[in-house]
């Protein structure tokens, strides 16, 4: 996980990341500001809002995003109005499928502004994800049975879950109906067979 925070060391702005972030244009230096992520372009990649004042104190504000080899470069056609001890947040207010933008805090004259920036970017068509393949059934003994295949792929995310169903005819799911990981140790059949067993015992 990355964690970002904007601050001062040795009375000088800084922004702190715990892992390698690395931005091309150097990484900013913000002071009395926020932090946004969120995919503003819809390309499936998280990209970070910047806010604060810089080392002379001038409020800023950019967006900065992701590229394909995982870089962050600054947006160029995008201008943003500066604020500081400022808060900003992505939001879809229209539901349109696209983040739009919301900040509020200090102006360079040290007003009290808000300022709502909606974003017509569009939404991006995202591709059914292809069928899982390879399905196997590998015996573990004593109730238990793993299934295995081989995962899907997306357009989007690489983060899919699986729905297994079991049942006792094609196509049903009279034992089981629920989301997996891309491989997963199922005990249902133990499970329903100690089921069965406490039943009798109580019941015989």
């Amino acid at each position: 996980m990355t964690i970002l925070g904007i601050g001062t060391q040795n009375n000088s702005p800084i922004i702190g990341i715990n892992q390698s972030v690395e931005f091309i244009d150097g990484t900013p230096t913000l002071k009395d500001g926020d932090i946004a992520v969120g995919d503003f372009n819809n390309d499936g990649l998280n990209d970070i809002l910047l806010t604060g004042r810089n080392a002379v104190n001038t409020p800023q504000a950019a967006i900065y995003y992701q590229r394909s080899d995982k870089k962050f470069a600054k947006v160029p056609n995008i201008s943003l109005d500066g604020l500081y001890n400022s808060t900003a947040d992505w939001v879809d207010y229209d539901v349109d499928g696209d983040l739009d933008l919301i900040m509020t805090g200090l102006d360079a004259n040290s007003i009290q502004r808000t300022f709502f920036y909606k974003s017509n970017t569009g939404v991006k068509k995202n591709t059914a994800p292809s069928m899982p393949t390879n399905l196997r059934v590998i015996d573990k003994g004593n109730g238990f049975v793993e299934f295995k295949w081989d995962p899907s792929t997306d357009d989007y995310s690489s983060f899919l879950g699986y729905n297994i169903r079991l049942g006792t005819t094609p196509g049903g799911s009279e034992l089981s109906n629920m989301v997996y990981p891309n491989s997963w140790t199922v005990f249902l059949l133990l499970l329903l067979l100690n089921f069965l067993f406490l039943l009798l015992f109580f019941f015989c």
